[in-house]
């Protein structure tokens, strides 16, 4: 798994693509996190 911000994807997919080759690539799985820190 590799964990990039939505700025480098197209970069880092290129990269994997071109290492790997694009019948390697499985999902792009997307979630936004909710455990940040909770001031009270």
């Amino acid at each position: 798994m590799i964990s990039i911000n939505e700025v480098d994807l197209y970069n880092l997919n290129y990269v994997c693509d071109n290492i790997f080759g694009e019948e390697s690539f499985l999902v792009k799985m997307i979630w936004q996190s909710t455990s940040g820190l909770i001031k009270e």
